[in-house]
Protein backbone atom coordinates (compact mmCIF):
# COMPACT_ATOMS: atom_id res chain seq x y z
CA UNK A 1 0.00 0.00 0.00
CA UNK A 2 1.63 3.44 -1.15
CA UNK A 3 1.77 5.93 1.57
CA UNK A 4 1.02 9.61 0.44
CA UNK A 5 3.17 12.76 2.06
CA UNK A 6 0.55 15.21 3.46
CA UNK A 7 1.64 18.72 3.53
CA UNK A 8 0.99 21.60 5.55
CA UNK A 9 -0.93 19.71 8.95
CA UNK A 10 0.66 21.00 11.10
CA UNK A 11 1.32 24.34 12.06
CA UNK A 12 4.95 24.67 13.83
CA UNK A 13 5.96 27.70 15.49
CA UNK A 14 10.24 28.10 16.39
CA UNK A 15 9.47 29.32 20.24
CA UNK A 16 12.62 31.60 19.54
CA UNK A 17 10.69 33.18 16.71
CA UNK A 18 7.96 33.36 19.01
CA UNK A 19 10.17 35.28 21.52
CA UNK A 20 11.80 37.42 18.86
CA UNK A 21 9.38 38.24 16.34
CA UNK A 22 5.85 38.64 18.99
CA UNK A 23 4.84 41.06 21.33
CA UNK A 24 4.31 40.51 25.20
CA UNK A 25 0.57 40.31 24.42
CA UNK A 26 0.85 38.17 20.95
CA UNK A 27 2.86 35.23 22.94
CA UNK A 28 0.09 35.78 25.80
CA UNK A 29 -2.56 35.09 23.10
CA UNK A 30 -0.33 32.11 21.52
CA UNK A 31 -0.47 30.61 25.02
CA UNK A 32 -4.05 31.12 25.34
CA UNK A 33 -4.67 29.24 21.91
CA UNK A 34 -2.58 26.40 23.11
CA UNK A 35 -4.24 25.82 26.57
CA UNK A 36 -7.60 25.94 24.44
CA UNK A 37 -6.24 22.97 22.78
CA UNK A 38 -5.15 20.78 24.75
CA UNK A 39 -7.90 21.45 27.25
CA UNK A 40 -10.32 20.42 24.32
CA UNK A 41 -8.14 17.12 23.46
CA UNK A 42 -8.24 16.52 27.27
CA UNK A 43 -12.05 16.34 26.81
CA UNK A 44 -11.98 13.83 24.11
CA UNK A 45 -9.80 11.69 26.07
CA UNK A 46 -6.82 12.41 23.97
CA UNK A 47 -3.05 13.21 25.67
CA UNK A 48 -3.20 17.45 25.79
CA UNK A 49 -0.54 17.42 23.48
CA UNK A 50 1.35 15.26 20.93
CA UNK A 51 5.04 15.83 20.22
CA UNK A 52 6.93 15.71 17.19
CA UNK A 53 10.16 15.90 15.52
CA UNK A 54 10.71 18.41 12.89
CA UNK A 55 13.02 18.53 10.31
CA UNK A 56 12.95 21.22 7.59
CA UNK A 57 12.59 20.42 4.17
CA UNK A 58 15.52 22.18 2.81
CA UNK A 59 18.35 20.12 4.92
CA UNK A 60 20.15 18.03 2.62
CA UNK A 61 18.92 14.70 4.40
CA UNK A 62 15.14 15.73 4.60
CA UNK A 63 14.83 13.55 1.29
CA UNK A 64 15.94 10.21 3.71
CA UNK A 65 13.98 11.15 6.69
CA UNK A 66 11.16 11.48 4.70
CA UNK A 67 11.98 8.03 3.21
CA UNK A 68 11.99 6.47 6.99
CA UNK A 69 8.39 7.92 8.13
CA UNK A 70 6.92 6.53 4.95
CA UNK A 71 8.24 3.04 5.71
CA UNK A 72 7.59 3.36 9.39
CA UNK A 73 3.78 4.14 8.31
CA UNK A 74 3.74 1.33 6.07
CA UNK A 75 5.20 -0.90 7.85
CA UNK A 76 2.50 0.17 10.61
CA UNK A 77 -0.28 -0.85 8.36
CA UNK A 78 0.96 -3.94 7.99
CA UNK A 79 0.94 -4.76 11.30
Amino acid sequence: MKIEVKRNIYYVIKNKDAMEYLDENEQKFLVQIQNKICEARMLNDKKAFNEYWVCNVDEPYSDKVIEIILKGESDKQEE
